[in-house]
């Protein structure tokens, strides 16, 4: 039995029409005549379908890897495609964004956070932010617990 081929490509490949789109390593967002020319696409009337075709197949390999978003507008009630921006992924896969830094946090399965837990975290941050001055304290309440039982 054939097997059916996936459309979607490789994150690698993803990442390299990715860094075609935004050249320009300040911007996060670009229109799409911006991410045509950029990527070398001929910007002829007459090749308008052929550059939407491109186009549409092109993020569907960005979209799946999470790398950009697309934003529309709206005219006589119908959606145009009018800008590409970057995800947090995307500005990672281009070097914008190192890890380890703010950004998305990794769900745990059982959500129960011990203090160990909590020192390494307070580790890393004093760790990626030594211009800060970091504290914290934890202590045990084992006085206040002999506390309330001499009272009783």
């Amino acid at each position: 039995m054939k097997r059916k081929k996936s459309h979607i490509k490789s994150k690698t490949a993803g990442i390299e029409t990715l860094r075609r789109f935004f050249p320009d390593n300040s911007a996060d967002e670009v229109s799409i005549d911006e991410a045509l020319q950029a990527a070398g696409r001929p910007m002829e009337m007459e090749k308008a379908e052929d550059n939407r075709a491109w186009l549409s197949n092109k993020l569907t390999t960005l979209k799946y890897h999470n790398l950009l978003t697309v934003h529309y507008t709206y005219d006589d009630g119908r959606r145009k495609l009018d800008r590409l921006r970057l995800t947090l992924n995307g500005k990672r896969a281009l070097g914008r964004v190192e890890d380890g830094g703010y950004g998305e946090i990794e769900p745990k399965m059982n959500n129960v956070v011990t203090p160990p837990d909590i020192m390494k975290e307070i580790a890393q941050l004093k760790k990626n932010y030594p211009e800060y001055e970091i504290t914290f304290d934890m202590k045990l309440k084992v006085e206040n617990d002999m506390n309330l039982k001499k009272e009783e």
